[in-house]
């Protein structure tokens, strides 16, 4: 099945949704995504993992508010924004669906998103595409990225920031407020201690970097951290086959 409809968040603002797979399974999987992109995320990632799952449980992918197809302006999105989307479409599916398990996929900046919610009853949740610990780090490599794609940085003001998808996309001030004033590893480490996380870090990751701040993930008690072949969106084939595959086996063991 597959059904396209609107979730509305606490301001008020509707989420464009995908609801697919196999609706007779106990399980549904909730897609989370990154920063600029929206529910298909990147290079169609989420869209392929989502496919591959059909045959076996239900799929929940939507754009945050001021992304893709979804109302809110573009200038407003911040993390804590996203996250509380994240929080209405999780009432919307447990009151539409109260006897399925709920988990979790995240990537890029939605496991910051994930994270920062800090959500109660969520079976498994899969990261991918991790971000560093501390993000004041991921915010210094993104303003370089700006800068060097002829962007301009502005962090009181508006930001451009020109997309590699032609797309030129604005941020405000709250965005690199949030960025810069967070510590998620502590928040990370409480939501280890109630939900089962599995980080799949690939190896070659272009946009936040392999340095050893990654290790800070290996030391969270209940995280089960898996190094795979890949760069940050997973977008050679055989490296994303597998990654695929490893989600599959995760979420039906």
């Amino acid at each position: 099945m597959r059904k396209e409809l609107k979730i509305l968040n606490s301001q008020g603002e509707a989420l464009d949704t995908i609801i697919e797979g196999n609706e007779a399974s106990d399980e549904i999987v909730i897609f989370v995504h990154g920063f600029g992109t929206d529910k298909g995320e990147g290079t169609h990632l989420f869209a392929q993992i989502a496919d591959a799952l059909r045959g076996y449980l239900l799929s929940v992918r939507f754009d945050q508010s001021g992304c893709g197809k979804s109302e809110g302006s573009e200038l407003e999105y911040s993390i804590n924004k996203s996250a509380q989307d994240l929080k209405s479409v999780i009432e919307f599916v447990r009151a539409k669906y109260p006897s399925k398990t709920i988990n979790i996929l995240a990537h890029s900046m939605g496991t910051v998103i994930t994270t920062l919610l800090n959500p109660n009853g969520v079976n498994k949740i899969i990261f991918t595409g991790i971000t560093s610990l501390e993000l004041s780090n991921s915010a210094d490599r993104l303003e370089q990225r700006i800068l060097s794609r002829g962007g301009v940085v502005d962090k009181e003001g508006v930001t451009v920031y020109p997309r590699t998808s032609g797309k030129v996309q604005r941020l405000g001030k709250a965005f690199w407020a949030e960025l810069e004033g967070v510590n998620i590893k502590d928040r990370l480490a409480e939501l280890a201690n109630k939900s089962n996380i599995i980080v799949f870090k690939p190896l070659s990751d272009q946009i936040v970097g392999n340095g050893a701040e990654f290790d800070e993930y290996k030391d969270i008690k209940g995280l089960k951290y898996v190094e795979v072949p890949g760069d940050h969106s997973f977008s050679n084939t055989v490296d994303r086959q597998n990654l695929i595959e490893q989600i599959r086996e995760y979420l039906l063991r």
